[in-house]
């Protein structure tokens, strides 16, 4: 009776006021090697073990103790509390990340499930950032930090999402069902180059004439040619491929419809060049200069046939 009264009385000692201790998952052996007592969550030698030492030559309320000594005392007792908080800080940041465990099985083999398996190595893919991130633990729980490292790794995620649906846009590509039309023909391309580049002797580079109309308007910075790896030796012949099913045929002309089917483009790529360079056209007039970046995929002398083609076709100015 006494010992239920006692258990239901609150007070600074109270067994009603301490939480049960987690087990750890380590051996007899290990804890007597590491100096822990499980049922106490103590150590041997804890942190900052000399701690104790500020309070235990101490008395308080002496007959001729002061004002001033006694709050010296309770300065000392304050350092003391300090001091014993951050232990318990630390020894709660070692149960929560499971710093025991990690520490003693870190040689025992471990057999874990698929899902854990691959969750391991997508972290070592990411060891850099965990090395970096680490510092913070201590201001999170284990749970926390490992959200904070899943919300980093689904932020790359959507970067390199975001950036590969820039690259479409950026090529005339408006529709989620053109992206795969796009990258097969991407594919082949490069695979195009790649034959080409092996087949093909390096001294063997023949530059196709330069109309005077194209060359004087890339001269005055009307459009900044990317080049690509083959530069100025495709040739049309190898690219022509069949253009017909793609979007945006329909609204070219005839001799449009050539040009682009001999050159290998797509309609969409070749609109969207050709919006460029009548907007920068527009701006010339007006008095205003402006460069523009053709699409990604068109090569110097792709850009110049086009750019030959608008001139012929009285679209753009020599002048």
């Amino acid at each position: 009776d006494v010992q239920q009264d006692a258990c239901l009385v609150p007070g600074p000692l109270s067994p009603s006021l301490s939480s049960a201790v987690a087990p750890v998952d380590i051996t007899p052996s290990e804890q007597q090697e590491l100096g822990y007592m499980p049922c106490r969550d103590d150590y041997e030698r804890e942190y900052d073990n000399e701690a104790e030492s500020l309070i235990s030559q101490l008395s308080v309320g002496g007959p001729e103790e002061d004002e001033l000594e006694t709050a010296l005392k309770l300065a000392q007792v304050d350092m003391y509390s300090r001091r014993l908080r951050e232990r318990m800080r630390r020894k709660g940041l070692v149960r929560d990340y499971r710093l025991l465990e990690q520490f003693c099985h870190a040689g025992r083999p471990k057999a874990s499930p698929v899902g854990a398996r691959s969750k391991r190595n997508l972290r070592e893919a990411d060891r850099e950032l965990q090395e970096k991130m680490r510092i913070f633990c201590q201001f999170q729980s284990a749970a926390e930090h490992e959200q904070l490292l899943e919300n980093l790794e689904r932020e790359k995620e959507l970067k390199a999402r975001i950036k590969e649906l820039l690259r479409y846009r950026r090529n005339g590509i408006t529709k989620l069902d053109e992206c795969s039309e796009f990258d097969v023909a991407r594919h082949r391309r490069e695979k195009r180059k790649e034959v080409k580049k092996k087949s093909a002797p390096a001294n063997s580079v023949h530059k196709k004439p330069i109309s005077t109309a194209s060359k004087k308007y890339e001269e005055k910075g009307g459009v900044d040619i990317i080049l690509n790896e083959q530069g100025d030796t495709r040739e049309d012949s190898k690219e022509a491929t069949d253009i017909t099913s793609l979007p945006g045929y329909e609204l070219l002309s005839d001799k449009e419809k050539k040009l682009c089917q001999s050159m290998g483009i797509s309609p969409a790529c070749y609109i969207t060049f050709k919006t460029v360079v009548l907007k920068d056209q527009a701006q010339r007039q007006k008095g205003s200069i402006a460069k523009f970046r053709s699409p990604a995929g068109l090569d110097k002398s792709h850009c110049r046939r086009i750019l030959n083609h608008f001139a012929n076709s009285g679209w753009i100015s020599a002048n």
